[in-house]
């Protein structure tokens, strides 16, 4: 039995390393989904602001379908196809109008790690989430809605990724950097 892999773009690997050391206080998003009872809330485009590059670096998915499943991989969005606005101009930078998920406390990122997913039929591995790390203590992940065509971003500011319930999951941390 092959057990296929799909990692995550080049391009999205280099766009979450230049996210090291980056201060973060408030993530922007497109919009913000909230989910009654779930410890998660979703939104379809997420951005962090580097004011000293004066930019936002921004992701969506991916949909790929691999055999029935439908997995989506995070992939940067390049500024002219970002639902999220910003604006240089003189010496100013800004973001928005957008929605921001704003942090416990201010902190840089220090490391990042790829979850993997594995789901056994078919036997499949992707890399569907994303955990950050930062010099506070605190953790913030990313992961793309299971098995569903719209793929949508949940972010859960408590850094907790737990492998869906169904579909015979399990769940893998993999060090991206640290």
């Amino acid at each position: 039995m092959t057990i296929r892999t799909v990692r995550l773009p080049s391009e999205t690997v280099d766009a979450l390393h230049s996210l090291k050391n980056v201060p973060l206080s408030a993530i922007a998003t497109d919009s913000i989904h909230v989910y009654e009872g779930q410890p998660h809330f979703g939104a379809s485009e997420i951005g962090f602001r580097n004011d000293r590059k004066r930019s936002l670096l921004t992701f969506k998915t991916r949909w790929e379908t691999i055999d029935h499943e439908d997995i989506h991989l995070f992939v940067p969005v390049q500024e002219s196809d970002s639902d999220i606005p910003r604006r240089i101009d003189g010496k100013g930078f800004s973001v928005g109008p957008c929605s921001w998920v704003n942090l416990s406390a201010p902190s840089q990122i220090e490391g990042i790690e790829v979850a993997e997913l594995e789901i056994c039929d078919p036997d499949l591995v992707w890399d569907w989430g994303i955990v950050l790390h930062l010099k506070s203590g605190q953790k913030v992940s990313f992961a793309t809605e299971y098995s569903a065509i719209i793929g949508e971003i949940e972010i859960r500011l408590s850094g907790g990724l737990r492998a869906p319930e169904y579909g015979g999951c399990a769940l893998r941390l993999r060090t991206l950097f640290n």
